[in-house]
């Protein structure tokens, strides 16, 4: 987990947290507004942003012993703080408003990728663990949109009854749910279902 003074390790079993990294920050900066990722691949690789920060970023390769300040195409906002997360090879996702960007592993240069419908905003993302280039995107019309080749094209998987909130692919089967406003949690199985676990 991660707080202003840096990165902690928390031990599932008695709750207590060590302090593997840290990381400079103003002594004003909270912890609130911190985007933090974590490669779960490696464990090694970590994008943090933080609304305070505005169009800078930080990322480190080595679990937080030294970082590397990236400018974003965009600025982190406390109203508006922008989605991310990141591939099993270490490239770091975000969207803002109608762009989807991509910061390939190893890189420091931004690059935008296709959308689903440019007049549309997005509202959230994920990144499959188990595909590479496979991205699932929520927009702002409550539609769920999926691609396989990095955003070259893109497959409407239906329209939610809600405003959706975030989208989570469960890393062993791949199962796609979808966390909404008001009707709880849904899930995708050829088409947009509520979760049976929502009515339990």
């Amino acid at each position: 987990m991660v707080a202003a003074s840096g990165i902690y390790e928390c031990n599932a079993k008695t709750g207590d947290t060590t302090r593997i990294a840290e990381f400079l920050t103003d002594s004003n900066t909270s912890a609130w507004g911190f985007v933090a990722l974590f490669n779960s691949k490696d464990m090694k690789t970590v994008f943090l942003a933080h609304n305070s920060w505005k169009d800078k970023s930080r990322l480190s390769i080595d679990m937080g012993k030294t970082w590397k300040e990236i400018k974003m195409p965009f600025a982190s906002q406390m109203s508006e703080i922008p989605q991310w997360d990141i591939a099993a090879d270490g490239s770091i996702f975000g969207i803002n408003n109608r762009d989807i960007w991509k910061l390939p592993a190893g890189s420091e240069e931004w690059q935008k990728i296709g959308v689903p419908d440019k007049n549309v905003q997005l509202k959230t993302l994920t990144i499959s663990k188990r595909a590479d280039g496979t991205i699932y995107v929520g927009d702002s019309n409550k539609q769920v949109w999926m691609t396989n080749d990095s955003g070259k094209s893109w497959k409407n998987l239906g329209k939610l009854d809600d405003d959706i909130i975030c989208l989570f692919e469960h890393p062993a089967d791949g199962a796609l749910f979808a966390g909404t406003q008001s009707s709880g949690v849904m899930y995708y199985a050829g088409t947009i279902e509520q979760s049976e676990q929502n009515n339990k």
